[in-house]
């Protein structure tokens, strides 16, 4: 599960934090990935990636997944 990386108008992230924790307890391979310090640039609407956020995204994901590909 990825927190999203901008949700200004709901607590989206903390309800989902707070559902997905007893989870991880119970499953080794459900994982929470915190983007909450990714520094994801965002377009105007406030929500959305912009391309060099994307980008962010895809090293940070491809960082954080690797070791469970191996």
């Amino acid at each position: 599960v990825m927190r999203a990386v901008s949700m200004p108008r709901a607590n989206v992230n903390e309800a989902v934090y707070n559902m997905i924790t007893p989870k991880l307890a119970k499953d080794e391979k459900l994982h929470y990935i915190d983007t909450t310090n990714w520094g994801v640039t965002i377009l105007n609407d406030n929500i959305h990636p912009d391309t060099n956020g994307h980008s962010i995204i895809t090293e940070k994901l491809v960082e954080t997944l690797t070791p469970y590909l191996k």
